[in-house]
């Protein structure tokens, strides 16, 4: 996977975690877990490695 892919999914997983988040914070529900039940862990391990991806990856450019 290229750079340009990798970033293409660690945006759209932490988009996916921040509305969630905001799901969470508003109303109460969890959209992740009631999508995914046991396989949540999961994407929830998957939107922490995108936002280690995002910080490291942006952290290596000089502009």
């Amino acid at each position: 996977m290229n750079g340009k892919s990798c970033n293409r999914v660690a945006n759209a997983l932490l988009l996916a975690g921040a509305l969630n988040w905001g799901l969470i914070g508003l109303i109460g529900f969890n959209f992740v877990a009631a999508a995914f039940g046991p396989l949540a862990r999961f994407v929830y391990i998957a939107v922490g490695w995108a936002a280690l991806y995002r910080i490291f990856a942006n952290g290596n450019r000089s502009s």
